[in-house]
């Protein structure tokens, strides 16, 4: 897969809107994401782009951002409390830069 630009954007929009200092995949706004296996697959492989490089993790520091791979290929979903980091507002604020 690509990493898609305005997809990372929309996401780190989402999660910054949040009113609480952390979010889970539950988020009303979020959830729509997790809707079919092509929504999941996308949502999945840029979330863990996003944890790759630092940018968000769990808000417990359980391991993980609530993705498990099954036998199968697909995914299990756990809704658990999520933040994202220092590095991760960084990020985003370079992002909404008007060079991207």
């Amino acid at each position: 897969m690509k990493i898609e630009i305005e997809y990372l954007i929309d996401l780190l929009d989402l999660i910054l809107a949040n009113d609480k200092p952390d979010f889970t995949l539950n988020h009303k706004d979020i959830k729509p994401l997790l809707a079919n296996d092509e929504a999941l697959n996308n949502l999945v492989f840029h979330m863990k782009i996003l944890e790759d490089q630092g940018f968000i993790e769990s808000s417990n520091k359980s391991p993980g951002i609530g993705f498990t791979r099954e036998k199968n290929g697909s995914y299990t979903v756990s809704i658990i409390p999520l933040r994202l980091t220092a590095k991760g507002h960084e990020f985003a604020s370079e992002l909404s830069k008007p060079d991207y």
